[in-house]
């Protein structure tokens, strides 16, 4: 068997690959410091995953022209995502689910609902994870201060009333 380090094995990677990454708790960190090590060099690299744990370099605002994510569920990602929309104004949300980010956007002004034809002045997800911060945020007296709602998402009137709303635009998966 021959073995090589990090550095070596992602050499092969050029500007407009593909790289998946492995799930949950067992990401190659390795691998992926490697890789972000080359983001000067390397544009357009689309990375995909299911949901990872821990630190997300790639997703970090600097590394945005070398890497495109593709998170198809939760982790480090969505909250790195979220984190580069931060000078963005008057944002709405009404997904699946949040996690903390979120609550630091709408706490920052960021997101406000206040645009949405679909429930308008609400922050609309089927669930939440995250720290205690996130649940006091949906439980406590901000639930009821700022309008937010977590509703049922899946119920066909809800997908029917998004469908007609003409300025929704999807960000996870983009």
């Amino acid at each position: 068997m021959k073995l090589t380090s990090a550095e070596d094995a992602v050499r092969c990677t050029k500007s407009s690959d593909r790289v998946f990454i492995h799930c949950v708790a067992s990401p190659p960190r390795h691998l992926i410091e490697a890789m972000t090590e080359r983001a000067a060099e390397l544009r357009g690299i689309e990375v995909l995953h299911l949901h990872t744990e821990g630190d997300a370099p790639y997703a970090r605002p600097e590394y945005r022209g070398s890497f495109n994510i593709n998170c198809l569920f939760i982790g480090a990602i969505p909250d790195a995502v979220l984190c580069s929309l931060e000078d963005h104004r008057d944002l709405g949300v009404h997904t699946e689910m949040f996690s903390d980010g979120v609550v630091r956007l709408v706490e920052r002004g960021v997101i406000n609902d206040s645009r949405k034809r679909v429930h308008r002045g609400k922050l609309v997800a089927g669930f939440v994870i995250g720290t205690h911060a996130l649940y006091d945020f949906i439980d406590g007296k901000n639930l009821r201060q700022r309008a937010r709602a977590l509703i049922s998402i899946a119920h066909p009137d809800q997908r029917e009333g998004l469908a007609r709303a003409a300025r929704v635009r999807a960000l996870w998966g983009v």
